[in-house]
């Protein structure tokens, strides 16, 4: 019997995501030019020790996971049935449609990869200054950023401003998109315009 007439039962939806996402991610690694090389050795040597109780997962195996729960919701259907429509009006599969969000999924890891970057690997070399210790006084600025009623996630990306970080370095360092660090810092600076109308 073919594996992509299969029925998806509760006994076999492991082995099907497994396979689906080795033939999806190896496809992938190929044109990535060896940015997913990684993810599909993870995913490869996941599968083949998975039997290890000691074992911990690398990111490759959160593609399986994530079609596990794909198939789940379609367990009792055949991978061949009609799943709905693509984009052109094709009749789509389950199995075509768990290909896609692999897809789908893969392109934002690549995505990710392209857009963060290291703190570490990005300090610019500094020229060492002597410290000399001062006493400031921060209750001014602390009466501004307290009317400002800034929401955590402002107030986390104002203070990683404060400290001298980038878009990306901060995106990195509170894992969030780079635009919503966009975002957050055009709401700072309207809510500091309006403290200081």
């Amino acid at each position: 019997m073919n594996w992509r007439n299969q029925v998806i039962t509760e006994d076999n939806v492991q082995k099907l995501a497994e396979r689906i996402s080795i033939i999806a991610v190896k496809t992938k690694a190929v044109h990535s030019n060896g940015q997913l090389d990684h993810l599909y050795k993870g995913l490869l040597f996941d599968i083949y020790r998975k039997d290890d109780p000691d074992r911990i997962y690398s990111d490759g195996y959160d593609v399986v996971q994530m079609i596990v729960c794909f198939l789940w919701e379609n367990r009792g259907r055949n991978l061949s049935d009609h799943y709905g429509k693509k984009k052109k009006g094709k009749d789509c599969t389950i199995l075509y449609a768990c290909y896609n969000e692999i897809d789908r999924y893969l392109s934002r890891y690549r995505t990710t990869l392209y857009t963060t970057v290291s703190i570490e690997d990005n300090r610019e070399k500094v020229e060492e200054i002597e410290y000399i210790p001062t006493e400031n006084d921060y209750t001014e600025y602390d009466k501004i950023v307290s009317k400002m009623n800034l929401k955590q996630g402002e107030q986390d990306t104002l203070g990683c401003y404060m400290a001298g970080m980038t878009y990306l370095q901060i995106a990195r360092f509170l894992e969030v998109n780079a635009s919503t660090i966009w975002r957050r810092r055009i709401s700072l600076q309207k809510k500091y315009r309006q403290i200081m109308k």
